[in-house]
């Protein structure tokens, strides 16, 4: 959820469909929980920054 809030321009909502069904407060929570986590943890941050870089090479390759 985080990364699909960080990488497109898809709603709350929109995401949220894509994950089941999810509640906009749901994937807002996960977007919140992420981002603090990265703020006190290198390692899930190196994790998602590894992530975003892979996701938007592919993008531009295509």
């Amino acid at each position: 959820m985080y990364l699909a809030r960080d990488l497109t321009n898809h709603s709350l909502e929109e995401i949220g469909g894509h994950f089941g069904g999810r509640d906009h407060s749901t994937v807002l929570h996960a977007y919140r929980t992420i981002d603090k986590l990265c703020d006190h943890d290198h390692n899930i941050r190196a994790t998602v920054d590894a992530l975003v870089a892979s996701l938007t090479e592919k993008q531009m390759s295509i």
